[in-house]
């Protein structure tokens, strides 16, 4: 996913007041407010209530960002981490309208994007019908949705993480593959072997995991 560079606060009512660039012959521009707002309805038809919406712009106004958990008996709880959603909009004509998929540390400020966008619709004349369409797609499929999301997290728990040496080659490895930068490295090292709270004092993926995530939290990705 692109810099989004959304990182002013900004609440729901003032979503309203900004400004629509005009529509031009290949670019139909959607208001920020009417994205979240045909989310918030999709998600409603299933008894699905957001909990705690964030949302962020950047500078011009016209890149927008919303994280929100959700409230219903159909999704499972956890004790350590809580589902959440992600919405991105754009009109500069820079980006899709996006849907995605993420946990919330509940010890902490990490969000943990697991990377899986659910919805990508361009800016076009029939972006608004597609839109609507692929959000009561997901809706439907949501507690699956969640339960893979959990499930995945859960997976990492099973990798053996006790040999530092073994640790400190996957850092490295993870320098070589340009997934965090070289000066990065010592700093989720320093996470790793002084864990912020108990829970991630164990060595395993899931802990090695909230050491990149607890890093990230810290600089502007």
């Amino acid at each position: 996913m692109k810099k989004h560079g959304c990182n002013r606060s900004i609440t729901y009512e003032e979503l309203e007041n900004i400004p629509l660039p005009p529509a031009r012959k290949r670019f139909v521009p959607l208001a920020h407010k009417d994205l979240f707002d045909m989310t918030a309805h999709n998600l409603s038809m299933l008894d699905y209530k957001i909990k705690d919406p964030k949302f962020l712009v950047d500078h011009t106004q016209q890149k927008f960002i919303a994280t929100f958990g959700l409230t219903n008996d159909r999704l499972e709880q956890h004790e350590q981490y809580e589902f959440q959603l992600g919405l991105l909009g754009s009109n500069d004509s820079t980006m899709a309208h996006k849907l995605f998929t993420g946990l919330r540390t509940m010890m902490c400020d990490n969000g943990q994007w697991d990377g899986e966008v659910v919805i990508s619709r361009r800016h076009t004349k029939n972006a608004v019908f597609d839109v609507n369409s692929g959000l009561r797609d997901f809706v439907f499929n949501l507690a699956d949705i969640q339960k893979k999301t959990f499930a995945s997290q859960e997976k990492l728990r099973e990798y053996d993480f006790s040999s530092q040496s073994e640790v400190h080659d996957f850092v490295v490895e993870t320098g070589n593959q340009n997934i965090i930068p070289w000066q990065h490295a010592p700093h989720v090292l320093e996470h790793w072997n002084n864990p912020e709270h108990p829970e991630f004092e164990e060595r395993n993926g899931y802990c090695l995991y909230n050491a990149y995530t607890s890093h990230f939290r810290t600089i502007n990705q």
